[in-house]
C-alpha cells in the first residue's frame, strides 16, 4: 500500500517535509483539503532577488539586473491578494542583489540546464519494503559549480547557524548532485555563507520524515477522519494572517 497514493501525492518537496514537522495540519491542508495560500510580499522579493543575482552573474550589468528584477517583482505584486508591505519589500531588492553578486564571484561561473533556468533533480525515497512504498521527492537547484552547489537565500534575518528547513533542503541536493552544497544568506547590509556540518545525518531525517508521513496518511483512508486528528499548532508562525482560513478548515 502506498498511501501518497491513496491521496494524490505524486511527489514531495524539502518545504513539504520542514512543513509536515513544523505544523502537520497546514501541510495537510494544503496536499489533501486543497487550501491554497495567497502569496506574499515577502516571497516575491525573493524570487525577484534571485532572479536579479542570476542575471547579474551571468554577464548583465548590474544596474539592468537589478531593474528587471524590479519590474519582475512589479508584475508579480500588483494583485490585491499579495499579503505583506510591498513597498517596503520592494525597497530591499536592490540592495540585496548589490551585496549578493560580489560574495558569489568566488565561485567562478554556474552551470544551467539547457533552455536556462534552474537544475530539477527527483530522489525517490523509501519509507516501506512493498515495491511500491518510494515517493520521489523534487527540488530546484539555484546555483550548480563545478565543485560545489550554492541556493540563495534572500533574508531580513540573517541566522549564525543553518536552520533545520535549510539543512532538510541541503541534504537532498547534496544526495542528487553528490557535491557540496552552500547556502548564501543575504540580507540588504552583508550576506554569509553556511553549510552543513552532518550530512548525513540531515539525510537520515529525510527519510524519517517521509516515514512518519507515511505512516500517518495511513492511519485512514476517509480525510476527515485524519483532517479531525491532525495537530494543529495555534500560536506558531504557519498560519499567521491565515487564522481565519485555519478556522474554516479545522474549527480552531
Amino acid at each position: 500500500m502506498n498511501p501518497f497514493k491513496t491521496y494524490g501525492i505524486n511527489h514531495l518537496s524539502s518545504s513539504q517535509l520542514t512543513t509536515f514537522t513544523s505544523d502537520p495540519s497546514r501541510w495537510f491542508a494544503q496536499k489533501v483539503l486543497g487550501y491554497r495560500s495567497p502569496s506574499s510580499a515577502a516571497m516575491e522579493r525573493g524570487k525577484a532577488v534571485e532572479s536579479g543575482i542570476v542575471a547579474a552573474i551571468t554577464g548583465t550589468a548590474l544596474d539592468a539586473a537589478t531593474e528587471a528584477a524590479l519590474i519582475e517583482y512589479d508584475r508579480a505584486t500588483r494583485f490585491a491578494s499579495i499579503q505583506g508591505d510591498i513597498a517596503a519589500e520592494r525597497e530591499h531588492i536592490a540592495p540585496m542583489i548589490a551585496q549578493a553578486v560580489p560574495a558569489l564571484e568566488r565561485f567562478g561561473a554556474p552551470s544551467f540546464p539547457e533552455g536556462g533556468g534552474q537544475h530539477k533533480i527527483s530522489i525517490p525515497v523509501r519509507f516501506g519494503p512493498d515495491e511500491d512504498q518510494t515517493i520521489d521527492i523534487i527540488g530546484y537547484m539555484d546555483l550548480v559549480y563545478d565543485d560545489c552547489v550554492v541556493d540563495v537565500k534572500a533574508t531580513l534575518r540573517i541566522p549564525s547557524d543553518m536552520p533545520f528547513n535549510h539543512r532538510i533542503q541541503a541534504a537532498i541536493y547534496a544526495r542528487t548532485s553528490n557535491k557540496p552544497v552552500k547556502f548564501i544568506y543575504v540580507s540588504p547590509k552583508k550576506t554569509l555563507i553556511l553549510e552543513d556540518s552532518d550530512t548525513a545525518a540531515s539525510q537520515r531525517d529525510v527519510r524519517a520524515i517521509v516515514q512518519r508521513m507515511a505512516a500517518f496518511l495511513s492511519l485512514s483512508d476517509d480525510p476527515e477522519i485524519l483532517k479531525a486528528a491532525v495537530p494543529v499548532i495555534i500560536d506558531g508562525w504557519s498560519w499567521n494572517r491565515e487564522e481565519d482560513a485555519r478556522r474554516t478548515l479545522y474549527g480552531i
